[in-house]
């Protein structure tokens, strides 16, 4: 998941910097774009009883941006879903 280009094929094609990581339990990212100031971006994985929990934090995004940055993780998210239900079949 750290893999610079694993990273840009699943979140497209943005100025990633590695911040922090915990294997297999943490991962942080400045995150960029064009002039933008880059934003955080906080992923977290967390046990559970059904299996895991994925935590998703993007912090430090300037405003007019959140929305859509709201709308695009959602439809990352569903296709995370999509292909892990896929693997269980």
């Amino acid at each position: 998941m750290t893999e610079p280009e694993s990273l840009r094929r699943w979140l497209g094609d943005v100025e990633l910097r590695i911040r922090g990581e915990e294997p297999e339990r943490l991962l942080e990212l400045e995150w960029g774009a064009g002039a933008e100031e880059p934003s955080v971006v906080r992923i977290e994985l967390r046990p559970s009883q059904d299996g895991t929990v994925l935590v998703l934090d993007h912090s430090r995004l300037a405003e007019p941006l959140g929305m859509a940055a709201m709308r695009a993780w959602t439809d990352a998210m569903a296709r995370l879903e999509s292909l892990l239900g896929e693997q269980g079949k």
